[in-house]
C-alpha cells in the first residue's frame, strides 16, 4: 500500500563470495537461525497471511490489474523478494526483472498463482518486527527519485537485508536484479540512487549525507517523514511491529 508517488548476483569467484546460505540464510525458505546459547532455533521468514489473501482476492478477477496486484506485493518485503527472485529465474539470458510489475508481467497469471499456493504453506500471521523500515526506505527512494519504480526496489531490497542482518549484495544477488541496479546501489551512480541514499542518510540522521545528495533538506525531511508514518500504517494493517 505505497506512498502516494510522484507523478502519477548468482555464480562465485576467486576468492569465493559468502552465499546467503553460508551466511544462515536459505535462498527457498529464507530461514535464518537465531544466535543463542541454546540450542540452535530457526525462524522462518515468510510472507504476510494478509499481502497474500489479498493477493489472492486480486487474482480471482477476470481480468487481473497488474498495478493492484503490483501494490499488494509491494506492501511486503518478504513477498516482493519471492516474486522478483522467481521472476528472474525464468527471464531470458540478458533481461531482467528490477520492479514488481514487471516481474508479475513475467510470471504471468498461472505461475503467479502457483507462487502464491506455495507460500501459503507458511504464511506468517505476524512479520518480522521492524520491516516497516525496507518498505520506509522503498516509499521514500521513490518519490524522491520523481517516482521512479526501480528506486522504490533498491529501497526496499536494501532495506530488507539490514533487517535481515546479511550484506546487501546477496539480497541484491537472491533477488536476481540487474547489475545495473546493483551498480546504483554499490556506487550511487545512476539516475534514481540519489534518492536512494538521500532516504538512507535521513534514517541515519545525517544532514550532510542528505545534502550530498543535492536535494533540499526540508524536502527528504518531509517526504521521509511522510513514507515511514505510511510503512508504520501498513506494517500494521500486515500484523507487524
Amino acid at each position: 500500500m505505497p506512498v502516494q508517488r510522484a507523478g502519477g548476483v548468482a555464480g562465485t569467484s576467486t576468492p569465493p563470495t559468502p552465499t546467503l546460505r553460508g551466511l544462515g540464510v536459505d535462498t527457498r525458505s529464507l530461514a535464518v537461525p537465531r544466535r543463542s546459547n541454546r540450542r540452535p532455533r530457526t525462524t522462518v521468514l515468510s510472507c504476510s497471511a494478509v499481502a497474500l489473501h489479498a493477493a489472492g482476492h486480486v487474482l480471482t478477477g477476470r481480468t487481473p490489474d497488474v498495478d493492484a496486484l503490483a501494490e499488494v506485493v509491494e506492501s511486503d518485503p518478504m513477498f516482493v523478494l519471492r516474486v522478483l527472485h522467481l521472476a528472474n529465474q525464468l527471464t531470458a539470458r540478458g533481461h531482467t526483472a528490477d520492479t514488481v510489475p514487471a516481474a508479475l508481467t513475467v510470471l504471468g497469471r498461472d505461475r503467479f498463482g502457483w507462487l502464491l499456493g506455495d507460500l501459503r504453506h507458511d504464511a506468517a500471521r505476524r512479520p518480522i518486527a521492524g520491516v516497516w523500515r525496507a518498505l520506509a526506505r522503498g516509499l521514500a527512494a521513490e518519490v524522491l527519485s520523481g517516482g521512479d519504480r526501480e528506486a522504490f526496489t533498491a529501497g526496499l531490497l536494501t532495506g530488507l537485508a539490514d533487517a535481515l542482518g546479511v550484506p546487501v549484495p546477496l539480497v541484491l544477488e537472491v533477488s536476481g536484479v540487474s547489475r545495473e541496479m546493483v551498480a546504483a546501489v554499490t556506487t550511487g551512480a545512476g539516475s534514481w540512487a540519489r534518492g536512494l541514499h538521500a532516504a538512507i542518510a535521513f534514517e541515519r540522521h545525517s544532514s550532510a549525507g542528505a545534502r550530498r545528495s543535492g536535494l533540499e533538506l526540508v524536502d527528504v525531511y518531509d517526504i521521509c517523514q511522510r513514507a515511514t508514518s505510511e510503512a508504520k500504517a501498513t506494517a500494521r494493517a500486515l500484523g507487524s511491529r
